[in-house]
């Protein structure tokens, strides 16, 4: 018989490698890698699954692919507004699997091997830090008598590269659990959805109706949880254009006012973002709470990000990606600081 964890790991190849092909540049990608699946060379090579999925040629490849793929997890189809090929505006159905389905088959059926002590370990060690999410979740996770569970959203945009469109790109977001970390770290992320970059009449009319879907999968997972646990977001990671698409917010990277998240600005002052001598009087010092983040920063008026609905929202959540803040932030500037001589 084999073990709980042959199985955990033996289940997820499949699901894992349709990640890549959901949006609707799949066909063409596909096609392109696999040109020659018909000819004497490929014959023997390619599966009849692989031939076929090549052999796309229809508007919604991301929707014929899953009519001849069964996935583990049923997605939902999440009609949403989307630019059509002649340039106006059209309905597209977007494949979405919801996170509470998918954390149901990763636990029950995979056995995700998350121990219970590194869930009390993390929290007690984010409490010691006095973390917004940590504090205002206390009385919930004390109330609640079970495991709570961290899960973090992670939202991009990524350049397919194909033949005929060498700068496409598809935009997607995956769901990861942080106390989760195998050695391969593609096997610790699911995709839950992406589109063609192309294809985005607007973040408010094709992505929002999606996010929508996806908070309520969530607060699901947190209100009523699964197989003895819960599991709040905890993490809403992504670059800060990803950020600025969601929420708009007011300060920016090529503004005055550079950081959402607190006041540091570009003036040579107390308050200027490259000071990093005395943190404590400086723009450290400045930090905005959830409620001056909403009312100092996101446009008054507007369409909201439903991930504002999210239990236990805090600003705090919105984390930068590493990849971005180390090495195209302080490394680039500690680097080209060298070049700056008196």
């Amino acid at each position: 018989m084999r073990s709980a964890r042959a199985t955990h790991c033996e289940s997820w190849p499949r699901l894992i490698r349709v990640h890549w092909c959901w949006g609707g540049c799949a066909a063409d990608w596909f096609a392109q890698v696999l040109h020659a699946h018909t000819s004497e060379e490929a014959q023997g090579f390619t599966s009849g699954w692989t031939a076929k999925l090549a052999s796309y040629r229809g508007r919604n490849p991301a929707r014929d692919f899953f009519r001849n793929t069964k996935l583990p997890v049923e997605p939902v189809n999440v009609t949403v507004i989307a630019k059509m090929p002649n340039g106006k505006d059209g309905e597209l159905v977007v494949p979405v699997i919801l996170p509470h389905l998918l954390v149901d088959y990763l636990v029950s059926e995979c056995h995700l091997p998350i121990d219970n002590v590194r869930v009390r370990q993390y929290w007690s060690h984010m409490e010691a830090f006095q973390d917004t999410v940590a504090v205002s979740t206390r009385a919930f996770r004390q109330a609640a008598g079970m495991p709570i569970v961290p899960l973090c959203l992670y939202g991009d945009e990524a350049q397919i590269g194909l033949q005929n469109a060498p700068m496409n790109k598809v935009l997607g977001m995956n769901l990861s659990f942080p106390l989760f970390r195998p050695k391969a770290t593609r096997l610790s992320r699911f995709m839950l959805f992406c589109v063609d970059s192309e294809q985005i009449s607007s973040i408010e009319k094709t992505i929002f109706p999606i996010l929508h879907r996806l908070t309520e999968s969530l607060n699901h997972l947190t209100d009523h949880g699964i197989d003895g646990r819960r599991f709040i977001c905890t993490e809403l990671r992504g670059d800060q254009v990803w950020f600025r698409q969601l929420f708009r917010h007011q300060s920016y990277w090529i503004a005055k006012k550079v950081c959402f998240r607190c006041q540091a600005c570009t003036d040579i002052d107390t308050l200027d973002y490259t000071d990093l001598g005395v943190l404590s009087s400086g723009w450290a010092s400045t930090l905005r709470t959830t409620a001056q983040f909403v009312a100092n920063e996101i446009p008054q008026g507007e369409e909201q990000c439903f991930l504002r609905g999210l239990s236990f929202f805090e600003v705090s959540l919105l984390k930068g990606c590493t990849l971005h803040i180390l090495n195209l932030g302080m490394l680039a500037i500690s680097n080209g600081s060298v070049l700056n001589f008196d």
